[in-house]
């Protein structure tokens, strides 16, 4: 008889508290591959310090933060927890963040779901929005 996985997108937090990777060696400082970890008890773990570079925080300033901190407005994060959790959509999650000098990157969420220990594996990749505009004018198109 073989066993079924539980599903994960029964019941899922409505934002997540941000963390690092609790063992960091060389690979963590030294990939250039933005990879995270989802979990259901609603921490989003960054695995690599590529996260670092790119959002522009130092190690010690991501704990305590939440994905809404991050995020650009517009968009409820619990709408990009639950998309992030949603297995039955293999399509990559689009995701709007501020880095800490108040730029914006868009990001692509390519996720592979692991239900027997309930977390999803993130790779992300920073994207271009649709017709060429960077993040950037992105960003200024939604404020002004």
């Amino acid at each position: 008889m073989t066993s079924v996985a539980p599903s994960l997108s029964t019941s899922h937090p409505r934002d997540f508290q941000l963390a690092v990777a609790a063992r960091r060696g060389l690979t963590y400082h030294r990939s250039d591959v933005l990879l995270a970890k989802a979990s259901f008890n609603g921490t989003l773990e960054l695995l690599t310090a590529a996260w670092h570079r790119l959002l522009g925080y130092g190690h010690q300033d991501i704990p305590g933060k939440t994905l809404r901190q991050i995020m650009e407005p517009g968009k409820p994060v619990a709408a990009v927890v639950a998309a992030i959790f949603d297995e039955r959509n293999p399509e990559p999650v689009e995701l709007k963040v501020r880095t800490n000098d108040g730029q914006c990157k868009c990001l692509k969420l390519h996720r592979w779901f692991d239900p027997y220990e309930r977390t999803v594996f993130i790779v992300a990749e920073e994207t271009l929005e649709s017709g060429g505009v960077t993040p950037a004018e992105q960003c200024i198109e939604t404020h002004s």
